[in-house]
This record gives structure tokens, sequence and C-alpha cells, in this order.
């Protein structure tokens, strides 16, 4: 009987396998990431579609959109709005999406703003160590977009809305409440001088920017450094809750963006932001509040009227300050343009 040799694969065989697997995986590594992408860019979407939802049940139940920062009481002195405790917009849609707990807690009478010195007033509940405050900060997964890599420990967002016009050279925020600007504007009770509607919006709900995902952007609401209501105060700001547009007087041509910082996805590093989520400086923040994303290219955003769609990074700066203005000619825009979709 004899016996068969048992032959073994040679080198040059095994290389050439192990050749045919490398490029098969190069094929799909490449497939595996886009689909994990678009399934994150779809979180992003379900996100925003449903905060669109709740300003839209806030809209219709308040007759007007909440500020990007409002009062909410009840107030030590109803007539003195030092006494009344700050909330972004995000805590005013507490009620519309099924958070009736959060909001019963920003609104909890036992919970009013102590003295913290001479002329500074400081809520309790932001005092000492922010894990233990009084009023309830917790971490709200549709806040944040699944690609968004700048993810804080204490509640985190990804989501910002339109505030329109900044002038830096402003002190007062409660005197910056232009309807033609933006979208949301200074809510502070007794100070409020804009209360925006749909009415509002003369250039179509279509044509007009009401959120943006943002990987640049504080809390959604405020840690230890930010006081209740002062003029000027940081917390009343609008670029920690909002992307806003900025004017050069001296160049106002249709592709003007004097600081790179301004434009969309450019220098989004995260270097502006603190450990706690805070902007680093004011200087940093209001030049960074502006739309951006880490989706390839892209931004994903929702118009007033409820669609959503993504806008390119490469957008020109003047067609971004038009889809903010929700009254172009009415607007603080030096040179307001005819939109098109073809342009973003």
């Amino acid at each position: 009987m004899v016996r068969r040799k048992r032959r073994g694969f040679t080198l040059v065989e095994l290389l050439v396998v192990i050749s045919i697997i490398g490029v098969l995986m190069s094929l799909l590594l490449p497939a595996v990431q886009a689909a994990r992408e678009a399934g994150r860019r779809t979180q992003c979407q379900n996100n925003q579609r449903q905060l669109a939802i709740a300003l839209a049940g806030y809209h219709d139940n308040q007759r007007r959109f909440p500020g990007y920062v409002n009062s909410v009481g009840p107030a030590e002195d109803p007539t003195d709005p030092k006494t009344w405790k700050l909330a972004s917009w995000v805590v005013m849609l507490f009620p519309y999406i099924e958070r009736q707990d959060l909001w019963d807690s920003w609104t909890d009478p036992n919970l009013t703003p102590v003295a913290a010195g001479p002329g500074v007033v400081l809520p309790e509940w932001i005092q000492g160590d922010p894990a233990t405050a009084g009023i309830p900060r917790p971490r709200l997964e549709f806040m944040v977009c699944a690609s968004d890599t700048t993810d804080l420990a204490q509640n985190p967002m990804s989501y910002l809305v339109n505030c329109g016009y900044y002038n830096p050279n402003l002190t007062d925020p409660s005197n910056d409440g232009k309807a033609a600007n933006g979208v949301f504007h200074y809510g502070v009770q007794h100070v409020q001088t804009t209360r925006m509607t749909m009415g509002h919006i003369k250039d179509g709900a279509s044509n007009t920017l009401l959120l943006s995902e943002s990987v640049e952007v504080p809390a959604w609401t405020w840690t230890e450094d930010l006081v209740t209501v002062s003029t000027g105060n940081t917390g009343e700001q609008k670029y920690n809750y909002g992307f806003v547009w900025q004017e050069d007087s001296n160049d106002p041509s249709p592709v003007n963006a004097p600081l790179p910082s301004w434009q969309i996805n450019s220098n989004i590093d995260g270097n502006d932001l603190n450990a706690n989520g805070d902007y680093k400086s004011e200087q940093i923040a209001y030049n960074y509040a502006r739309p951006s994303s880490n989706h390839p290219g892209v931004v994903v955003v929702m118009f007033c009227d409820g669609r959503m769609r993504t806008i390119s990074e490469d957008i020109e700066y003047r067609t971004y300050q038009q889809l903010m203005t929700p009254e172009g000619r009415r607007s603080d825009d030096l040179s307001p343009i005819v939109l098109s979709d073809d342009m973003f």
C-alpha cells in the first residue's frame, strides 16, 4: 500500500490568500463605516425632530416661541428680574417631552436665589458641587448627537436654536431683540422685548432655520460659574444657547466671513470649551456659536416648517445669514439676498 504525502499550503499560496483577504477588508471597512455614520445621522435627525415637535407644542400652547434664555418662578420678588431663576430654551420644553418631573423641580418655590456677596446673587441650586445641587441637570440622550465626540460628563448638549444676529458691542442682551434678525430672543420676564411667533417669519418657514447641531456648545444648562439675571451676565448671552450670525460693516460682500471660525465646521477641535463645557472666553464663545458636526461635509438642520435637511459646510456665509433671518429686508443684514435651494 502506497502512502500519499500530505501536501500543505505553500508560502506563496498563503500570501495570496492573505492579500485577497486584505483587499476584501479594505473594500468592506468603508462600507461598514458609512453604514455606522448613516445610523448616527439618522439618530441625530430623530433627536432634532423630537425637539422640533416639542417647540411646536410650546408655540401652540403659549402662542410664541420660548426665549433662548427665560425666567422661571415663582420668584422671590416678581418685580425684580434678579430674583428669577434663569432657564434655557431646553428647560421650557420639559412639559412637552414628557419630563414634567424636571419641570416641577425647576419651578419648585423652595429653590429660590440667595445672596452670595455684595451685588451678586447666586441661585442655591448652583452653589457647591453640581452633582448634589438642588435642581436636577441629568443627561438627556435626545440632546446628544451620536457623532458628537465632545461628550461631557454632565448635561451635555449637541443642538442649538437660531438666535440670529449677535452684536458683540451690546452689553445688555435684553436690548438685542429685533424679530427680523432671528427666531429666539431674550425671554426673561419684565425685560422681554420680543415675543416671537410664526407670524414674524415673513421670508417663509421653509427658508428660516429653527435648529442645528453643534459639536462645540455648552451644556443644556449652565454650571457653577453662571448666575441669575443681571445686565450683561454670561448666563444670559445668546451664544450659550444658540447659533448666531455676525456682520462686518466694513465689508458686506456676499461671501464675507471676517473670521474663519464663523464658518460652518471650521476649527472644530473642541479647544474652545473647558472641562465643564463652558466657553473659555466670550470672544471664543460668539465666534464659535454656529452649526458644526462630525458628519462628513455636512450639518443636519431643521427649518421652521419642520423640514429637515443637511447643509454643506461650504455654504457661503451670506447665504447662512439669510437662512437665519425671518425677514431679511428688515434685519441688520447689510445685503440680504434671495434664496434658492441650490445655494445650500
